[in-house]
């Protein structure tokens, strides 16, 4: 069963973004302003896959820190998941991304409409510089300005790496940021091709203040979010433990 629910729900990722990709990729080089929207109905789509297909719920803790405005978002990156939910979570998010997506057939148009933010990854330097400078000009806009410290997706219990870059977000535009913890990697683990059931989990931790220098920031921000992470794939596999007993972790005593 794990196997057909995972084939369904890569057919129908596949098809929904190829879709999107084509339509609205069209219409963005014409109407660049209808790229949010389109992230958006690619992200209810998705939504409706991961639960009908995949038989996955969504749950968003820390409703009270999401932004109505302008922010900076910090978040654990362990599954594509996350990269999907932003727009459901946020009501107008841009997120740093690697330059490579821009190459994809249709994308660049999206991507460019919708205010992200692509980075150079061999660029150094030159692409820390480009990536303030447009944060800048995003959040002057309202945008809520996402970023994945670690710079890829990690694995479940891996020894997190955090790059400044972060930081240098948070210092140069003098906001605060809120992070965000996760358990997305225990269903849709990073290169996994099964995507397994139960309840995903995005939760939105209080804001770190602005006036911290880049130890400290870099400190307190790996410590929430790793704190936070751990404590939610703990709930998971809690949850899955429990029912392969044929019990739920309220029952156990």
């Amino acid at each position: 069963m794990l196997f057909i629910r995972s084939l369904f729900f890569h057919i129908y990722y596949y098809a929904v973004t190829s879709f999107v990709l084509l339509y609205y990729g069209t219409i963005c080089y014409f109407k660049p302003e209808r790229a949010l929207s389109g992230f958006q109905h690619w992200c209810r789509m998705l939504v409706w896959g991961m639960n009908k297909i995949a038989n996955i719920s969504i749950e968003i803790r820390g409703a009270e820190h999401i932004p109505t405005g302008a922010a900076l978002i910090a978040s654990k990156h362990q599954s594509a998941m996350e990269t999907i939910l932003i727009f459901a979570i946020f009501d107008k998010p841009c997120a740093v991304l690697k330059k490579e997506l821009t190459h994809v057939p249709f994308a660049q148009s999206m991507i460019r409409g919708a205010g992200h933010i692509p980075v150079d990854r061999k660029a150094g330097a030159k692409a820390r510089y480009m990536i303030v400078k447009m944060a800048q000009d995003r959040l002057q806009k309202g945008h809520q300005i996402v970023i994945y410290p670690e710079g890829t997706r990690s694995k479940i219990n891996a020894t997190p790496t955090y790059k400044r870059g972060v930081f240098g977000l948070y210092q140069h535009l003098n906001t605060p940021c809120i992070p965000i913890a996760l358990n997305t990697g225990m269903f849709w683990a990073k290169n996994a091709f099964f995507i397994r059931s139960g309840k995903v989990i995005i939760e939105l931790l209080p804001p770190i203040e602005t006036g911290l220098n880049a130890d400290n920031f870099m400190n307190e921000l790996t410590t929430r979010i790793e704190s936070g992470t751990a404590r939610l794939v703990h709930e998971a596999a809690s949850e899955q433990t429990a029912l392969k007993r044929g019990t739920h972790p309220s029952q156990q005593g």
